[in-house]
């Protein structure tokens, strides 16, 4: 099974907008790896992600605001020969996003990307409370860099 580099930009927000959750990698207070599913939001190259307003992953992004986010979708499981292990593989399509965080005040930008998140899962309309607002921490990831993948290709499939 092969591995292709997705190449085009479009394609590869077609697989941030087809995923249901993404997986948003920090680092801890020791250095170590961090790593967190969540829903989110996309738009014009902006990642919103949204949180409570204390905690642990909070205080490591104060810490340092870099992020890795990553996504999947369409997995399968494809093989070669059915009795061999290793030609065993999962076809998938994935896309990494890194970026840095930082955190809205503004309580109308909270409303305005609330409703980003919330439509990535739903065309419902929804208002906020003003004590909702202040109690949620609204993250903003500007793409920094962009980077898609296609697993689980036989040789004669095309990416």
């Amino acid at each position: 099974m092969r591995t292709f580099a997705i190449e085009e930009k479009e394609r590869i927000e077609s697989i941030i907008r087809q995923s249901a959750v993404c997986h948003v990698g920090i680092t801890d207070l020791e250095g170590n790896p961090y790593v967190i599913p969540m829903n989110f939001g996309y738009e014009d190259g902006i990642i919103y992600l949204h949180s409570g307003p204390e905690g642990g992953k909070l205080e490591m992004l104060e810490r340092n605001n870099r992020v890795c986010i990553t996504f999947s979708r369409g997995h399968e499981l494809v093989y070669q020969h059915p009795k061999v292990a290793c030609s065993y593989s999962m076809r998938s399509e994935s896309a990494m996003c890194r970026g840095r965080v930082t955190f809205i005040e503004d309580m109308e930008e909270k409303r305005r990307i609330l409703d980003i998140i919330m439509h990535h899962y739903t065309d419902n309309e929804f208002g906020y409370s003003e004590p909702a607002l202040r109690n949620v921490k609204v993250w903003k990831v500007p793409v920094e860099r962009m980077t898609g993948k296609v697993f689980g290709l036989r040789g004669y499939e095309k990416p």
